[in-house]
């Protein structure tokens, strides 16, 4: 639709293609939340604390359909937000439970320096959990965030009233 305004009716395909691509991060959203709990059943991690990012990726999944639709902003906010918190939280425990279980791998493991000890722990040298996994959530909470990012503006700006 052709206004008599000309930023207008360059905002209006600009807007179109935000709208495709808030929609194409909610999608991979879901697709990483998914992709995530696939590979959380193939590990069998559903035990005490190993049950949280389930829950957090199913949460994850259910807000990312309704941002696909447009709705629940907030609620996809929240639960972007979760999923960097469950990512940060996560890391940090599979980091903490090698530290933990680093003398099981390494028969020299107080020889090495604090650092040294935490740098084998993040980086999978000790211990049974890979430190980067949680990172998963991390991905799927921040593409959330992007997918409604400053969708309230946009929804009241010029170009979306004209058009």
């Amino acid at each position: 639709m052709r206004t008599t305004d000309p930023a207008a009716d360059a905002a209006v395909p600009q807007s179109r293609t935000l709208d495709r691509m808030r929609r194409a991060c909610a999608l991979l959203a879901v697709a990483s939340a998914v992709g995530g709990m696939v590979e959380l059943a193939m590990l069998r991690h559903w035990n005490g604390i190993q049950v949280a990012p389930w829950v957090i990726f199913a949460v994850v999944t259910i807000a990312g359909i309704g941002a696909v639709g447009g709705r629940w902003r907030r609620f996809t906010q929240i639960a972007g937000g979760l999923g960097l918190f469950g990512a940060a939280a996560g890391l940090w425990h599979h980091i903490d439970t090698n530290h933990a279980r680093g003398a099981e791998f390494l028969e020299t493991w107080d020889a090495f320096s604090g650092a040294e000890q935490w740098w084998f722990a993040f980086n999978g040298t000790v211990g049974p959990a890979p430190a980067l996994a949680p990172g998963l959530l991390g991905l799927a909470g921040a593409l959330l965030l992007v997918a409604v990012m400053d969708r309230e503006r946009a929804k009241h700006s010029p170009a979306r009233r004209k058009s």
